[in-house]
């Protein structure tokens, strides 16, 4: 039986805030440095597009509706892929067991 990674525990920065602590598996600190990343890029984008002189909370605001907007649609299109692959198993099946 494989033994369990411990958990690590890490800090994060996010939108001028933090650190942040959390705990993660090893093999998921990358993703969560890329998020991390992500929504940094996106912060200091839009911190310079909409001013210095916007609320802190209306910017963050920002950022977290456009992740999750983009969730949404990620979720949507696997959920028209995964519709999509069902209906061609069905019509391969079918054509498979026709022979």
């Amino acid at each position: 039986m494989a033994r369990a990674e411990k958990k690590k525990d890490i800090e994060l920065f996010v939108a001028d805030v933090g650190p942040l602590a959390l705990s993660c598996e090893p093999a998921e600190e990358p993703e969560i440095r890329e998020a991390e990343k992500l929504v940094n890029q996106t912060w200091r984008k839009w911190t310079r597009m909409f001013g210095t002189n916007t609320d802190p909370h209306e910017l963050l605001a920002r950022v977290a509706f456009r992740f999750a907007w983009l969730y949404y649609r990620a979720a949507t299109d696997n959920e028209a892929v995964e519709r999509a692959l069902a209906q061609m198993e069905e019509r391969l099946d079918a054509n498979v067991l026709k022979h």
